[in-house]
């Protein structure tokens, strides 16, 4: 698999330097065409991953909403960690609004 993520890169690449070399780069600056290359490659990377960086953020966003809730249920259940995992999970449910088998199980055992 990887492999194949390497190779695909590879020619990306291969093809991006071909390119700027086509459009008249002159030889003696060859290395201008590498820079040029890795500059647009780079910039094509990160546009691939930009989606995830997003999602990333706005996870780190939600994670602070829940943070001060997280805190206060790290000191009512210090020492009951069985409920304090209950109780987590149900703030998770909570926040995130995805109704799952385990989460629904996890609201009903805190609810009885």
């Amino acid at each position: 698999m990887w492999d194949a993520i390497v190779n695909a890169m590879v020619k990306l690449f291969n093809g991006l330097h071909q390119f700027i070399v086509g459009l008249g780069v002159p030889a003696e600056r060859e290395g201008l065409s590498y820079i040029l290359a890795i500059l647009i490659f780079t910039v094509i990377i990160r546009l691939l991953i930009l989606p995830l960086n997003i999602k990333s953020t706005k996870s780190n966003a939600r994670m602070q909403e829940i943070q001060p809730e997280m805190k206060k249920l790290q000191a009512k259940y210090k020492n009951d960690p069985q409920k304090l995992q209950l109780e987590t999970k149900y703030v998770w449910w909570l926040f995130t609004n995805i109704i799952t088998t385990t989460n629904i199980i996890c609201f009903i055992s805190c609810i009885l």
